[in-house]
């Protein structure tokens, strides 16, 4: 038996494995709770995009989807607290892709979507952008409290 790298099939070539949950992957990132860190999670929205053969567009729309999702949780909290970070889960599916976002704790509540004049907050309007660009879009309370983002953009 001859000696091979891991990944290099007998022929010399790499060998290509399935993932073990079925044919879905999935990433999950902790960042801080710093805007400067959501360009990580736009260049995995980017690259999972990319391995799964989407269209420019489709990519595009990943990218500000995860961005405007995780800006949600980049405001404080009525009582002064930031939340202690921002999970992103990325899944994908057959011809899809799934994004999660939320805190790590799971207790930071987004904010209002509108203020108390009822003008568009920021996370209203990073909301209402989300909504616009994923194929489906849930809104969840978590059981400790917080919120959960689930977004799914179909792949063209």
């Amino acid at each position: 038996m001859a000696n091979r790298r891991q990944g290099e099939s007998s022929d010399g070539g790499t060998e290509s494995k399935a993932p073990a949950n079925g044919g879905c992957s999935t990433i999950k990132l902790v960042v801080p709770q710093q805007a400067e860190y959501l360009a990580v999670c736009r260049l995995v929205a980017g690259a999972l995009g990319a391995q799964e053969a989407a269209d420019e567009e489709t990519i595009a729309d990943l990218k500000l989807m995860v961005t405007e999702a995780c800006n949600c949780f980049l405001s404080r909290q009525s009582g002064g607290e930031y939340p202690a970070g921002i999970e992103v889960e990325f899944a994908s599916l057959p011809g899809a892709v799934a994004i999660t976002v939320a805190d790590p704790d799971r207790r930071f509540q987004l904010q209002p979507a509108h203020d108390e004049q009822g003008r568009l907050t920021e996370t209203g309007l990073a909301l209402t952008i989300v909504r616009a660009l994923a194929d489906d879009f849930e809104q969840t309370g978590s059981e400790s409290g917080g919120s959960v983002l689930r977004l799914i953009k179909r792949l063209r």
